[in-house]
């Protein structure tokens, strides 16, 4: 005869008391690489990138440009313009290499990277924008752009999804510990208590 043994209440917390500090795991981590992707990555490139705008500007000249390619860890073909200049700041040698401040230099799509070198072409002169504080750190084009955002708001979201998740399952931890608790002094006030005297 096929027999079913159920779970008992203490196995069945147990299950979900696992399930709900796994989450939270999950929910921290999410925070935590979120909090670095927006607030140690995304924002200081979100502020450069806007106040690049009144940097003070030099001659300069472009000294490579050419057509990279990479593949990242899926296989997939990714093309760079890598853009090398120089200029001079208080008759120091400067060498740079960023084009503007955004996400990442690698994109997709061929035709983007070749716009960008179409731009600019080796021995052109230019104008570098440097910054007055640190004059090795530059940039050609200042401002900002859509990809100056995305990885600052990307990483927020990430933040605000791990805190709502770590939250929700911190206070779900507080509520499954509370029964458990509630259970348990249930039982130990039947056992504290003295069963009744026999009638008769």
């Amino acid at each position: 005869m096929l027999t079913i043994s159920m779970p008992n209440d203490g196995e069945v917390m147990a299950t979900q008391r696992a399930g709900v500090i796994g989450t939270l795991v999950f929910g921290v981590i999410c925070a935590l690489a979120g909090y670095f992707a927006a607030f140690e990555w995304g924002k200081p490139i979100l502020d450069k990138a806007e106040a690049s705008v009144n940097w003070p500007q030099v001659a300069g000249r472009i000294e490579i440009a050419e057509l990279q390619q990479a593949r990242d860890s899926d296989g997939n073909r990714l093309y760079r313009a890598q853009i090398d200049y120089s200029y001079q700041v208080a008759g120091a040698h400067y060498r740079g290499s960023r084009i503007r401040f955004d996400g990442g230099p690698s994109s997709s799509s061929a035709a983007e990277a070749k716009r960008v070198l179409n731009r600019y072409q080796p021995q052109q002169p230019i104008e570098v924008h440097y910054n007055p504080q640190s004059p090795e750190e530059s940039v050609l084009e200042p401002g900002t752009t859509l990809d100056s955002y995305l990885p600052y708001f990307i990483g927020l979201t990430f933040f605000t999804i791990g805190v709502l998740i770590s939250v929700g399952m911190l206070l779900k931890l507080l509520l499954v510990g509370g029964v458990i608790v509630g259970a348990l002094l249930q039982r130990w006030k039947q056992r504290a208590t003295p069963p009744p005297p026999p009638k008769g």
